[in-house]
């Protein structure tokens, strides 16, 4: 009886280490399915699309001389491309836990077709009005908010709380 008892808590253990180990191995599978479906999504030329975007813009900053302009632009640059980074592992991380195996295996098949390849060319373009579209609406929200809060409380710096004008007809 003993030993049956032994026995049966053997194979629970060895059943419940190798579910584990399949779990983990799951997991792994999935990470390294969400880089390549990542970096397939992305397109080739990422970075290199951020760090001329951002430079573009920094090198329209007012108020700069030539040489605080080329600085901003350097140092912008390099920063925006280092976060860039960060953000993508965490992306990464984020689709392996979202997706299955199975899902994943779709999207890297999908993204290594033609169509895929001319959907992950336009993404980075598409990603950059899509920022300003909500950059654009997260701003008309804060005015409108504060514009309303400001006409119902005593804001300091407000002159009587201007009304709110809607960004778009009700």
């Amino acid at each position: 009886m003993r030993i049956s008892g032994i026995l049966l808590a053997m194979a629970l253990a060895f059943g419940a280490t190798t579910a584990a180990r399949a779990e983990g191995d799951d997991a792994s599978r999935r990470l390294v399915l969400a880089r390549e479906y990542v970096e397939l999504a992305q397109g080739p030329n990422l970075e290199k699309s951020i760090r001329d975007a951002s430079e573009s813009q920094l090198a329209s900053t007012p108020g700069l001389t030539a040489e605080q302009s080329a600085w901003m632009q350097e140092t912008g640059a390099d920063i925006l491309t280092r976060l860039v980074v960060g953000m993508i592992d965490d992306v990464t991380q984020a689709v392996a836990d979202v997706y299955t195996i199975e899902e994943l295996e779709a999207l890297v098949a999908f993204y290594r077709t033609s169509i895929g390849h001319s959907l992950s060319d336009k993404a980075f373009d598409l990603g950059m009005r899509q920022g300003r579209i909500l950059a654009d609406m997260q701003m008309a929200f804060l005015q409108e908010l504060l514009s309303k809060y400001c006409a119902e409380f005593t804001c300091p710096g407000a002159a009587g709380g201007a009304a709110a004008t809607p960004r778009k007809p009700a």
